[in-house]
């Protein structure tokens, strides 16, 4: 069943709670973060989650004392439709902005650059958004209808 809330990141009530048997699943279209009910700090999840996170996501992580798990920026790979990332410095983390990178066709004469591939993510050329920004991102990504 899912509801809205009230972001502990932004105060935003763009946020909506997915529950379900075991967990809960937090997410906020408009800064972006994400959470699970099984973030508890310090536990086992956390600690297999930051493993595999990029160092923007670790920079930006807070915990929610109200419901006593971690949040983190999300990062959105949709495949052919592209990819939405945090972009921040260890120096100016509450800067962080978003950007949403398409997937192109490899240009003409370019295919052994991409170890054969037909498409690859622009990365370069990303679309950058401002941090409470993130629901246009993913309407230009094409997962949210106006």
């Amino acid at each position: 069943m899912e509801t809205k809330i009230t972001c502990p990141h932004c105060l935003s009530k763009n946020c909506f709670v997915e529950e379900q048997k075991e967990f809960s699943s937090y997410m906020c279209f408009n800064c972006g973060f994400m959470s699970d009910s099984r973030f508890v700090e310090k536990s086992l999840e956390i600690a297999d989650y930051m493993k595999t996170m990029p160092e923007s996501v670790k920079i930006l992580q807070f915990v929610d004392e109200t419901r006593e798990i971690v949040w983190f920026p999300s990062i959105l790979n949709m495949g052919a439709k592209g990819m939405i990332f945090p972009e921040t410095s260890k120096h100016e983390p509450s800067n962080y902005k978003w950007k949403f990178a398409q997937v192109i066709e490899v240009p003409n004469g370019k295919e052994g650059e991409y170890e054969g591939h037909q498409q690859f993510l622009d990365v370069e050329n990303a679309k950058t958004y401002d941090k409470f920004e993130f629901m246009d991102a993913c309407k230009d990504m094409g997962i949210i209808k106006e």
